[in-house]
């Protein structure tokens, strides 16, 4: 698959939560780079998400 480059977006949010819900917006054209919890966030709910549809195969 091709990769493809893109500027920084930047998010401006006052919660976490607001930035978790642009997330699904996104899909795989996203990386968080910061802050640290944002992306062990991000990375537990693709975990989560994968193997609920691994499961339902």
């Amino acid at each position: 698959m091709p990769r493809f480059f893109a500027s920084p977006l930047t998010i401006p949010a006052s919660h976490e939560t607001e930035i978790m819900m642009e997330i699904p917006k996104h899909d795989s054209h996203l990386e968080a780079l910061e802050p640290e919890s944002i992306r062990e966030t991000i990375s537990e709910e693709l975990v989560t998400a994968t193997d609920r549809q691994k499961n339902n195969l």
